[in-house]
């Protein structure tokens, strides 16, 4: 069982997503709307894993910067980082997201065994490379 934290603007969303992480696959789950979360929300939910919407870290003037993305993994060590949104294309079109910070894309809509099999493969990889460190 692992410490989720969920931050996306949509109240029913994170709901959702609680429902399946916590009901569903036993994980415990601290639930954050949108653009009022902070950096320091984050740390607290003290999360082994983080998923994003991609608007919420989104500068809408300049556009999506990863390297705001990388930073806000930094602070959480090495707790990897889910990006999930309907908008990835910006991502292949843009920058690419850099890997060695454990960040992951998962494209809305989803299916709930593509969201358990990212969480799963994303919590493997966080344990396996901690272990070989």
């Amino acid at each position: 069982m692992a410490r989720i934290t969920v931050v996306d603007d949509y109240a029913e969303f994170l709901g959702t997503m609680t429902a399946i992480l916590d009901g569903l696959e036993g994980h415990a789950v601290a639930a954050f709307t949108g653009a009022d979360t902070t950096l320091d929300d984050l740390v607290r939910s003290q999360p082994d894993l983080l998923i994003v919407d991609l608007h919420v870290f989104d500068d809408h003037q300049a556009g999506l910067s990863v390297d705001a993305l990388a930073s806000v993994a930094a602070p959480l060590g090495n707790v990897p980082m889910i990006i999930c949104s309907g908008d990835l294309q910006r991502l292949r079109d843009g920058d690419t997201l850099p890997r060695d910070h454990g960040i992951y894309t998962l494209e809305k809509p989803f299916d709930v065994e593509d969201l358990t099999a990212l969480v799963d493969r994303a919590l493997h990889e966080a344990a396996r490379s901690q272990a070989s460190a």
